[in-house]
């Protein structure tokens, strides 16, 4: 999370489970469209100095297009480059609802609740990355950077802002980005 609102780091490994098709219109050529769960979990310095832990996840809509290097064909490798635009749909989530309302994340004073209510539920970002594919298997490894602003609406709610953060001023901007790998299986035909 790529911000100077909160101190932000990740909280581990994320994951994604979901559905899609894929779509040839060329033996090389594909689109796939996915609809997933999502969890990326990111964990925010509080100002005791422990450390809460956020899901900026939800559902997810991504549209990849694929080009493969090589003819597919049975029992043989291709790979190729893969784009793609993906759509976030959902609020951050605490893991813990305990969180203190007061404000409490160093340096903007963002209180959990502002945080909860007023971040972001849609946001968009581009994936960039590599796709191999063997018979009905499939892998892609992939960077995702996010575009949108998580904290479009977040304001500051206290006077714990050390670096210019005003109570009722918006806190600027936290774009989440990403490394993904992919696993997925084709049902149906080839």
């Amino acid at each position: 999370l790529s911000t100077g609102a909160v101190v932000a780091k990740s909280g581990g490994l994320g994951y994604q489970v979901g559905i899609g098709a894929v779509m040839g219109y060329s033996e090389r050529f594909s689109t796939q469209l996915e609809i997933l769960y999502m969890n990326s979990p990111i964990e925010l310095k509080n100002f005791n100095g422990n450390n809460d832990k956020y899901n900026f996840g939800g559902y997810q809509v991504n549209t990849y297009f694929t080009y493969n290097l090589s003819i597919p064909e049975e029992d043989k490798l291709y790979f190729g480059p893969t784009i793609g635009l993906l759509m976030n749909l959902g609020k951050i989530r605490s893991k813990d609802d305990t969180y203190d309302t007061t404000p409490t994340y160093f340096p903007s004073g963002i209180s959990n609740d502002e945080l909860l209510t007023n971040s972001n539920g849609f946001t968009i970002g581009a994936s960039f990355g590599l796709n191999a594919t063997y018979n009905k298997f499939k892998a892609r490894i992939s960077y995702n950077y996010g575009f949108s602003n998580h904290f479009k609406d977040v304001k500051s709610t206290g006077e714990i802002g050390e670096f210019g953060f005003i109570e009722g001023e918006s806190v600027g901007e936290a774009k989440l980005s990403s490394i993904s790998i992919t696993l997925s299986y084709k049902f149906g035909r080839y």
